[in-house]
C-alpha cells in the first residue's frame, strides 16, 4: 500500500513540476512582476568581502583613557562600539558605549577603558564575505567585527558593522537589478 502510493505521489509531483516549475505562491508573485531567483541573495551576500565594506582607520579609544573621556569622545562620534588600541598600535579589545554610560552612572567615572574593555572581541580578516560575517555576528550577537591582518593579528586593519553589511547587501542587490540579474526585490509584494 505504501509503495504505490510513493511512486503515485513522486510521479505527480515529476509531473506538475515539468508542466509549472514555480509553486503556486512563486507563481503568484511572477504574475505581479516579481522575479524571485533563489540564490541571488546569498549570492550578493558572498560576492562582497570585508575588504569592502570595512572601515579604515576608525576612531579608537586608548586603553589608559578614562571612561569620561571616552564618554566626551562618544556623544562627538556617535558610534556604539569602539576598538582599543595601545600605544603601539596594537588591538586590545573593544568597548561598547552602553557599557561606559552604565559604569560612569554608578560610580562616577574612575574606570579606564581598559577596566571595561572586551577581550574576546569578533575577527575577521579582508577576503572574509559579507555572508561569513553576517553570520557569524548573528551566532554571537554582535553587531561589529574588528579585522585584524592575516599576518599580524595584532594588528587592526578596520573596522565592520552590521549596518556596513547591509548596505553593502543593497549596493550589490541594486548592481544585479540595474544588469538585469533581477527585477524587483522580495519585498515588493507586501505593496
Amino acid at each position: 500500500l505504501i509503495l504505490p502510493l510513493m511512486i503515485s505521489v513522486s510521479s505527480s509531483y515529476l509531473l506538475a513540476s515539468s508542466i509549472m516549475p514555480e509553486s503556486i505562491y512563486t507563481e503568484k508573485l511572477r504574475r505581479r512582476g516579481i522575479n524571485l531567483r533563489r540564490g541571488i541573495y546569498i549570492d550578493a551576500l558572498r560576492s562582497v568581502k570585508v575588504r569592502q565594506i570595512m572601515t579604515r582607520n576608525p576612531v579608537t579609544l586608548s586603553p589608559d583613557m578614562t571612561a569620561d573621556e571616552a564618554l566626551r569622545m562618544l556623544t562627538t562620534t556617535h558610534h556604539t562600539k569602539f576598538p582599543v588600541v595601545d600605544s603601539q598600535g596594537r588591538i586590545v579589545g573593544t568597548v561598547i558605549a552602553e557599557v561606559l554610560e552604565k559604569r560612569c552612572d554608578e560610580t562616577g567615572c574612575e574606570y579606564t577603558v581598559a577596566d571595561l574593555m572586551d577581550k574576546n572581541f569578533l575577527v575577521v580578516d579582508l577576503e572574509t564575505t559579507m555572508y561569513e560575517v553576517l553570520h557569524k555576528m548573528m551566532e554571537r550577537n554582535e553587531g561589529h567585527a574588528v579585522v585584524l591582518d592575516s599576518e599580524d593579528p595584532t594588528r587592526m586593519l578596520g573596522f565592520v558593522t552590521k549596518t556596513d553589511v547591509f548596505r553593502a547587501y543593497e549596493a550589490a542587490i541594486a548592481a544585479l537589478r540595474l544588469e538585469g540579474s533581477i527585477q524587483e526585490c522580495a519585498p515588493a509584494f507586501l505593496d
